[in-house]
């Protein structure tokens, strides 16, 4: 079983409904639901990621939806391929805009995202299945991030195994026109949490946002697809 966690605040019914109707296809999850949390997003995930005791943890966006079965698939797919010293399990990701309209596909240049593959300053929405022993190592930490908390702790729980690729798009992050529904997210928080992963790692060259990336496309660890092939 997986424990997902959903923070709800100012999000229109028919994007709830929609993320809440891909939620119920799954047979092996447990819902949580938190209200407000606004403006301290890692406060609401230090809440959320203690509620249930099931072996793995998750959560989903409300203006956003996985796709159907994705969190059933991800379990089998843990249990059969016998998988040992990971921190957890991700899927790709598909954009939309803000009435559900295909975007592209934010594709993982590498086959397996291991420990090092995840230091860049984009932060994909896709499905993160992760092992709770180690998310509850660093709750203290994510608590004290008011924006950035799910990429300080991907990064954290990365210490402790590797990040394994399910090669299949997993879940629909809408982009909404202007960033609207975070109107209170900061830069100073996204170069925080630059500096502090960069620290954690001692990593001498850092992928510091689409400017880097422009510049020089080797930095990228993501790119996107208008179209997607699975193989």
């Amino acid at each position: 079983m997986i424990d997902v966690h959903i923070i709800l605040y100012n999000i229109k019914q028919n994007y709830f409904d929609e993320c809440l109707n891909s939620l119920k296809t799954n047979k092996n999850i447990a819902l949580h639901f938190l209200y407000g949390y606004k403006n301290n997003i890692g406060l609401g995930r230090y809440e959320g990621f203690q509620k249930g005791s099931n072996e793995y943890v998750a959560f989903v966006d409300p203006d956003d939806y996985p796709e159907p079965n994705i969190f059933d698939e991800i379990l089998y797919f843990i249990k059969n391929k016998n998988l040992n010293n990971f921190c957890g399990i991700y899927t790709y990701e598909r954009k939309i805009n803000e009435i559900g309209n295909h975007i592209a596909y934010n594709i993982s240049i590498n086959k397996e995202w291991k420990k090092f593959d995840i230091k860049s300053s984009w932060v994909p929405h896709h499905v993160c299945v992760m092992k709770r022993e180690y998310v509850e190592k660093y709750l203290d930490e994510i608590k004290n991030w008011r924006y950035r908390s799910e990429y300080i702790l991907r990064n954290l729980i990365s210490l402790n195994g590797d990040w394994i690729l399910y090669p299949k798009v997993g879940y629909n992050w809408r982009i909404h026109a202007e960033n609207t529904h975070k109107q209170n997210h900061t830069h100073e928080y996204t170069r925080k949490s630059y500096s502090f992963i960069q620290e954690i790692f001692n990593m001498k060259d850092f992928n510091l946002g689409k400017e880097n990336w422009l510049k020089n496309p080797k930095n990228a660890k993501w790119y996107l697809r208008e179209k997607w092939e699975e193989k």
